[in-house]
């Protein structure tokens, strides 16, 4: 037989003896807010259930005839709900209450010192298997569980809602490569509250190709929470805060040209990292996992002694393997590329300033693809370019992208290029990645441009004109080191050309032209990036 309850009288004007009157409190700061609803209630099953109305009621005064309960803006079901769970109490019939009405509930419950009807909502909560928990709903879980008034991280409800969360969260973002590969997933990740952050850091389920990834995605998460204080819309991230964030970074882990070209340029890193751990991190980075020398450093080493994350071997890794690039251009704007181009090239023969038409190009768009003008890509040797890129992809902690491009050479290519990751990365040296290469630096190398970040193992799967021809396969990944100028590598060009009608031939002649399909598809996969 279920206990009995109060659930009949709610509601009923019959011996109800005080008004409960739901006022919603503007953000405003306005202390009258607007009354929603105004409920008979009985002052015995109140002074049971909430301890805050407990107070209220023991200093009644015979005047008073209502109390006030207050609810944010939008929340009036959600205290309503509170008062009928207050006469449910306590056989509860939460099923069908949707989960942000019961997220509501508990803080309300949290508030007013309901705490049976607390523990039934996290109950509630904490049933519900981790795929049909909301995403918000998880999100608020994990920024209140050090927030609430009376201890709710204690009842287990709350504390079974926070695992299955925990769950959640690594379904959606547990693969950082795979989450910045969709931009709304990207967007979660730079808007994650602090609490999940940490959550995902210091999971050992994390999955990445590359520790670079997890610097990276650190990265990102400041820049969006710098904007969001600078829009007075965000919270204050603490160096306390961030310290345990970056107590979570698997040093070691990290690439040795990551190691040594940008973490040293990377402020809010150095706050937290003094510089002479560096080189240990970096030494540690390229000892073999088990090797004598490496077991004798992290035997002896004080440092390591407090830095539990760096004695942690390598993150699970990424169902990301590689990166697949792919830049589709419609032959219209291959045309106009093409020739922007002739008419810079011939602007410059005659030592004549380029129209400014032909820096408007910037805006142009087509099918996925950005046209780029020669103003923004110029190459060290000083040729000017215009391009049409495809749409930058992130992979191991740095960001990728495929142009086509026609100088003021004349000569039309496919590039690969490296971006600027973070604003603290320094242009490394060929002795950069020499040295993270095992090699002995060469004499006379040059230093690179900031895009050409490291080397690459890359296999270009096709290239061909349409979507239904593959024309053009490598047998065998090449490793490419970048050379001059900006580009990583070409993976094809075309000698000096004097007209559209001339590149047209050309890429018919490589069997990279369908008239019927009437769209350029190069798509490259990268295997490997240090």
């Amino acid at each position: 037989m279920a206990p009995a309850t109060m659930s009949c009288w709610y509601r009923r004007q019959k011996f109800a003896d005080v008004k409960v009157v739901i006022i919603e409190i503007h953000d405003s700061g306005n202390d009258v807010g607007t009354i929603l609803d105004i409920v008979p209630a009985h002052r015995l099953v109140l002074y049971e259930q909430s301890t805050f109305l407990q107070a209220k009621l023991d200093n009644w005064k015979s005047s008073d005839d209502s109390i006030q309960l207050e609810v944010p803006p939008g929340q009036l079901k959600a205290g309503q709900l509170l008062l009928q769970c207050m006469y449910d109490s306590p056989n509860f019939q939460l099923q069908q209450v949707p989960q942000q009405q019961l997220l509501e509930l508990l803080l309300l419950a949290d508030k007013y010192g309901a705490s049976a009807v607390a523990a039934a909502a996290a109950a509630e909560l904490g049933s519900k298997p981790a795929e049909q928990l909301e995403w918000q709903v998880v999100v608020r879980l994990f920024e209140l569980q050090h927030h609430t008034a009376h201890g709710l991280a204690l009842l287990p409800g709350y504390a079974a809602a926070l695992a299955a969360g925990a769950v959640k969260l690594q379904a959606v973002l547990g693969d950082l490569e795979l989450a910045w590969q969709v931009e709304e997933s990207a967007q979660a990740l730079r808007q994650l509250p602090f609490a999940l952050l940490l959550r995902l850091l210091s999971d050992p389920q994390t999955r990445v190709a590359s520790e670079d990834t997890v610097v990276y995605a650190l990265d990102q998460w400041l820049a969006a929470q710098q904007q969001q204080q600078q829009q007075q819309q965000g919270v204050v991230v603490t160096e306390d805060k961030l310290a345990q964030l970056v107590q979570h970074i698997r040093m070691p882990r990290c690439s040795p040209l990551f190691l040594t070209t940008v973490l040293p340029s990377t402020p809010w890193l150095l706050r937290h990292v003094p510089p002479q751990q560096l080189p240990l991190a970096t030494t540690l980075a390229v000892l073999p996992s088990l090797g004598p020398a490496r077991q004798a450093i992290t035997g002896h080493s004080e440092v390591l002694a407090a830095l539990p994350a760096w004695q942690l071997p390598t993150r699970p890794a990424s169902a990301v393997r590689s990166l697949q690039l792919d830049l589709r251009v419609p032959v219209a704007q291959v045309r106009q590329l093409v020739e922007q181009g002739l008419k810079t090239a011939a602007a410059a023969a005659a030592a004549v300033p380029a129209p400014d038409s032909l820096l408007a190009a910037r805006s142009c768009q087509g099918a996925g693809a950005a046209v780029t003008s020669s103003s923004f890509n110029s190459s060290s040797s000083g040729e000017s370019t215009h391009s049409v890129s495809s749409p930058v992809a992130v992979w191991c902690g740095k960001r990728f992208q495929l142009q086509l491009e026609f100088g003021s050479s004349r000569k039309l290519a496919v590039v690969l290029l490296m971006l600027p990751s973070m604003d603290s990365m320094r242009a490394p040296s060929h002795t950069d990645i020499d040295q993270a290469e095992g090699r002995r630096p060469s004499a006379g190398q040059q230093q690179l441009m900031p895009q050409q970040l490291a080397a690459v193992q890359c296999s270009l799967c096709a290239v061909r004109f349409g979507v239904q021809e593959a024309c053009r396969k490598a047998d065998k990944p090449r490793s490419l080191v970048a050379g001059k100028g900006r580009r990583w590598a070409d993976f094809f060009g075309l000698g000096e050309v004097c007209s559209w009608e001339a590149v047209r031939a050309g890429l018919g002649r490589q069997h990279l032209m369908s008239v019927a399909a009437g769209e350029l598809h190069i798509r490259a996969t990268l295997t490997k990036v240090w």
